[in-house]
């Protein structure tokens, strides 16, 4: 089932941020290489804010001619919070980006890189080639799917991250990473929504265990 559709904000909210809260397997006898849209969620080991920060920005106000004066006022409602990456982060962006270059049967749709998880929604697509899930392929470590894509960019961040840190402890990833597969249009324009604006409500996020 896909989420149902839903007209006010604060009820996606609620219902998106149960996701990070479902125990991390995958449907059973469900090929995760087959075609479709797939929301994921794949945290940081402890939930450690390891690729930034969420910063008040300050949104560009349309400036309002006062007699000859173009005057510009900024109040505290035109703050809006933005993920502040450092370089981990951006380490993190480029391999998601990497995702769809190295995988022809790839193509990334929302995504955005928060404190300490990624939210993102992976497009796999025919690429032509028939393939055939083997025995067991619920677990889903099989090439092309949906498990050993996240599972080779969590490989390839850690490799950097660990270089660029010169040690491999603490680790970077919570094992596993959680999952939906969205089987209608409302919910991926609602889980799309939610991921834009994910950075508005971290304060009150589960992945956000305070300071």
């Amino acid at each position: 089932m896909g989420l149902p559709e839903l007209k006010c904000y604060d009820k996606i909210i609620k219902i998106m941020n149960k996701y990070p809260k479902r125990k991390p397997i995958r449907l059973k006898e469900y090929n995760y290489s087959q075609p479709g849209y797939y929301y994921v969620t794949i945290c940081t080991y402890n939930r450690n804010l390891l690729f930034g920060e969420i910063i008040n920005n300050y949104k560009e106000p349309e400036p309002v001619l006062v007699g000859s004066q173009r005057a510009v006022t900024v109040t505290g409602s035109d703050k809006i919070p933005k993920i502040n990456i450092n370089r981990y982060g951006q380490i993190a962006r480029e391999e998601w980006e990497n995702t769809q270059w190295l995988r022809n049967n790839v193509k990334l749709d929302e995504f955005i890189i928060m404190p300490n998880h990624i939210h993102g929604i992976i497009i796999l697509h025919d690429t032509g080639t028939a393939r055939c899930a083997p025995t067991g392929y619920n677990k889903g470590l099989f090439a092309g799917s949906l498990s050993v894509i996240i599972r080779s960019f969590k490989s390839a961040v850690t490799k950097r991250i660990n270089e660029l840190r010169q040690t491999t402890t603490p680790p970077i990833w919570q094992r596993s990473f959680y999952d939906h597969v969205i089987r209608i249009d409302s919910s991926l324009q609602n889980i799309r929504e939610y991921i834009r604006n994910n950075p508005t409500t971290w304060a009150a996020d589960e992945n956000n265990l305070g300071p």
